[in-house]
């Protein structure tokens, strides 16, 4: 099992919105660690501003890195 809150800042309604562009954006890293560890499950934080159509195009590229059924 991996957890953690990798979207938080960059996608938060508080923080910048720089999305995928601010330096501190932990998706990548946070899909290597489930590709090469390989869980069975994982659970990561849900932040309401990666919903905002601004960050859709990233968000696909999320579900695909995951392979997350729809």
């Amino acid at each position: 099992m991996i957890s953690g809150g990798p979207p938080c800042q960059p996608f938060s309604l508080g923080g910048k919105a720089k999305g995928n562009e601010d330096s501190i954006d932990m998706f990548p890293q946070a899909i290597r660690a489930i590709r090469e560890k390989r869980p069975k499950a994982f659970i990561f934080e849900n932040v309401k501003g990666l919903m905002r159509k601004s960050f859709s195009d990233y968000f696909e590229y999320i579900i695909y890195s995951f392979n997350i059924p729809r």
